[in-house]
């Protein structure tokens, strides 16, 4: 795989973004590690003025922005997603460093995946739910002191490693993995037969899910297994409609 084409295979992802100087800064940080895919997910502003300055040269970045209403429209040819959060939760998938992130995603570009890099707002970051959709959290070591990092500046730490992984990443194994969209629908299958089944009995099924998805996304079933997978509920579901007959 040629640098470019390996480079084509990233995207970065900012969701929620309240400032267009961020914007732009961010289109700096991607374009001087040869990074040119950037998605807004819902931004409360413009590409203005302000984010062509900070893009210092950037421009072409800014111009072809892909705009997305919903974070799944974003992901959705993904096949790894990577959530950068400075704050940890009871349900986050695994927490690695930017580094360890990198060198993760560098192997998975090597063997054809497209990976996204992906970034909450200034104010509040990703909730819950946009963690849920990740394969990793990332958060990246600083100072126990003072901790606190620019948008713009976590990204450009983020594709600087990413770069370097991936100028030494091996060639990889192949491994045909499925796309965030294909995996939406797998876990919309589970919703169904955890209906199907009456589960939980009591409790939350909300939080069943989520613990399904973390576990199930922290195995990273490639595409043949997640079809496997999806077989299964559906045997589990052809059982039910028998027994109801």
């Amino acid at each position: 795989m040629s640098g470019r084409k390996a480079f084509d295979r990233v995207r970065v992802v900012l969701k929620d973004t309240t400032h267009p100087g961020n914007i732009g800064s961010t289109a700096r940080a991607m374009k001087t590690m040869g990074i040119h895919q950037l998605y807004l997910v819902s931004p409360r502003t413009l590409i203005d003025a302000s984010s062509h300055a900070l893009a210092a040269g950037a421009t072409d970045i800014l111009s072809s922005a892909v705009f997305c209403n919903t974070l799944p429209e974003a992901l959705a040819e993904c096949t790894q997603v990577f959530a950068f959060s400075a704050r940890r939760r009871d349900l986050s998938p695994t927490f690695i460093t930017a580094r360890v992130a990198a060198e993760t995603a560098a192997t998975n570009i090597t063997a054809d995946g497209e990976v996204a890099l992906l970034f909450g707002g200034e104010r509040s970051g990703l909730t819950n739910e946009d963690m849920g959709r990740a394969g990793y959290a990332v958060e990246i070591p600083t100072s126990s002191e003072y901790f606190s990092l620019n948008l713009s500046q976590a990204v450009q730490i983020a594709v600087y490693e990413l770069r370097q992984a991936l100028t030494k990443a091996p060639r990889a194994p192949q491994r045909d993995m499925p796309s965030q969209m294909q995996m939406e629908m797998f876990f919309t299958h589970c919703q169904e037969v955890l209906d199907n089944v009456n589960m939980p009995k009591r409790g939350d099924g909300g939080l069943l899910l989520a613990r399904l998805r973390r576990l199930i996304t922290r195995a990273e079933p490639d595409a043949a297994e997640t079809r496997m997978l999806r077989g299964v509920l559906r045997a589990v579901q052809r059982r039910i409609m028998r027994a109801d007959k």
